[in-house]
């Protein structure tokens, strides 16, 4: 029988039942102190527990936000989802409305602005769902220091969980506040305006005469950098500068009367125009956005998560539990666990 005891207490020690400490309640906050240990330990590499078997989730994060994000967030103004060049030309046209073109509409470049600006919305909010997965991971893992404790870990799931979907709700609310301030204010004094390369954001042109082939550098000009003649080529450029051929246009006998009011030679002209404008500064608002966003979600996501972990969680789990009994029903052990029955054969 002593043997039997003593295998008994051997197998309960290795399961990690200690009877003096799971009846002492302090056991319950030394167990929220190591899993608030591993999982801020999982994001900033601090902490007694350094995993030195995978990589954690602060590392996988920081590689996002240097990776992923940076083909998730693109510049609008070099997407093909639609014909930018066609838009500007419909914008110039309207601004002026019966009155012939005379200065270049200031409301132009601000509504096409807007309109890229409002395209980052979606990118972002991808971003975030990222990063909030990872986050999700993070806690999964950092559970396994309460394993055999299903209501520890009941609790202690409920009460993270929650709160990244707060600090997600809150990440997504700053993003949409900074595209809208960026839309509420056009700064064209900006003192990086202009600085990038513009010759990238013309709009050439190439004449309806001509053979289906990709207009000639031989072409004549204007100083705008279009062609005279209206194209049946759409052509953008792209990040690299060089000209990308999007869509070609069919050659129509009769062109319409939209096509025809987008195609005077004033309306080419200011359409140019607007584009650079508008090229040179997207530059601009494409940097700003790829620098606060991880900004945004350090701040409000993974840091609130961290912050909450240690200030907060152990009095939210405390909550209506005042009484010794009331905490030890967190620390009951699993049915499946060999727990039970081994004190059972104690």
């Amino acid at each position: 029988l002593f043997t039997r005891a003593k295998e008994t207490e051997a197998d309960l020690k290795a399961l990690g039942y200690d009877e003096f400490t799971v009846q002492d309640n302090k056991t319950i906050f030394r167990r929220i102190q190591k899993f608030s240990e591993i999982l801020n330990g999982n994001i900033d590499g601090e902490g007694r527990y350094l995993g030195t078997d995978k990589v954690n989730q602060g590392a996988i994060i920081h590689r996002k936000f240097y990776t992923e994000f940076k083909n998730i967030i693109r510049n609008p103004f070099y997407l093909n989802e639609f014909d930018l060049d066609r838009e500007i030309q419909v914008a110039c046209a309207n601004a002026h409305g019966v009155m012939a073109p005379i200065d270049l509409p200031e409301k132009v470049v601000k509504r096409v602005l807007e309109k890229l600006i409002s395209r980052y919305e979606a990118p972002l909010n991808s971003c975030v769902a990222l990063i909030k997965t990872e986050l999700e991971g993070t806690v999964e893992d950092s559970l396994e220091s309460v394993s055999g404790f299903p209501m520890l870990s009941k609790e202690l799931r409920l009460l993270t969980m929650e709160q990244i979907a707060r600090g997600e709700t809150a990440t997504v609310d700053d993003l949409k506040k900074h595209i809208k301030a960026q839309m509420a204010f056009i700064n064209l004094k900006h003192p990086d305006y202009g600085r990038a390369s513009d010759h990238s954001r013309e709009i050439p042109t190439v004449n309806e005469n001509s053979i289906q082939d990709a207009p000639s550098k031989k072409k004549k000009k204007d100083k705008l950098g279009s062609f005279k003649s209206f194209s049946t080529w759409s052509l953008n450029g792209t990040e690299n500068g060089a000209t990308q051929v999007l869509w070609k246009q069919p050659k129509v006998k009769d062109r319409s009367l939209d096509e025809a009011i987008c195609g005077e030679s004033m309306i080419k002209e200011e359409a140019n125009e607007v584009k650079k404008i508008v090229g040179n500064y997207m530059e601009i608002v494409d940097t700003t956005i790829r620098d606060m966003t991880p900004k945004y979600i350090m701040c409000s996501l993974v840091g609130a998560l961290q912050d909450y972990v240690k200030d907060e969680l152990t009095s939210d789990l405390m909550e209506g539990r005042t009484s010794p009994e009331a905490q030890q029903e967190l620390l009951k052990w699993e049915e499946s666990s060999r727990v039970p029955e081994l004190l059972e054969i104690r």
